[in-house]
């Protein structure tokens, strides 16, 4: 390691979990997008209105680019805001993560759920969890069979109740997209803020 230190290649075999939490330009627009589809041009304005003015400046312009990286308080404070207007709570957010992925999924990354084949979206949810989350630990696919899949989180501690719902949302309208029916989704462990691990659970026919 000293000899890295002098050379200076020891950045190179820093893990992700040490990075600040951010969050993908196109995870904040498509959330912006679903709180609109939802709940209509009023709420979205409203919510808006109340996050910090940076913030909200460059969501309400558009200046948010998909492929950006952004911190991941904008998308917990954006969420908390829109529950706080609806008076819903945690549900919001997993509606929200639920249809932002069914649009996703079914429009620019369809490729992502493609064959009405669930093996393929769970073979391919690490990297796509990867696309939307950094410094955000890891998401691996530890057990899967016909009907049934486990997923585990490690080192997502930077994530809320509400971006734990988001998440189920998102998982259930996958899953969905790719051809399974009655699913039944949940949280075998974790799944709450700060939680260091967390794994989630699918059944589906």
């Amino acid at each position: 390691m000293r000899l890295k230190r002098r050379i200076g290649l020891e950045e190179e075999h820093e893990p992700t979990e040490r990075c600040a939490p951010e969050v993908s330009g196109l995870a904040l627009r498509t959330l912006c997008r679903s709180l609109k589809q939802l709940r209509g041009d009023d709420c979205l304005r409203q919510a808006l209105g109340e996050l910090p003015e940076n913030v909200a400046v460059e969501l309400a312009q558009g200046a948010v680019r998909a492929d950006g990286w952004y911190p991941l308080a904008w998308l917990i404070d954006l969420h908390h805001v829109a529950q706080r207007i609806t008076g819903i709570g945690p549900g919001l957010s997993r509606a929200l993560g639920y249809e932002g992925s069914r649009h996703n999924f079914r429009g620019a990354h369809r490729f992502y759920v493609t064959g009405d084949d669930p093996s393929v979206v769970l073979k391919r949810a690490p990297w796509v969890y990867g696309l939307f989350y950094r410094g955000c630990g890891t998401l691996d696919i530890i057990e899967s069979s016909a009907g049934f899949a486990r997923a585990r989180y490690v080192e997502a501690v930077a994530f809320t109740d509400s971006l734990w719902q988001e998440q189920l949302g998102s998982c259930e309208a996958a899953l969905e997209v790719s051809g399974v029916h009655d699913l039944e989704i949940r949280f075998d462990c974790g799944g709450r803020s700060g939680s260091p691990v967390t794994e989630l659970v699918a059944e589906w026919r």
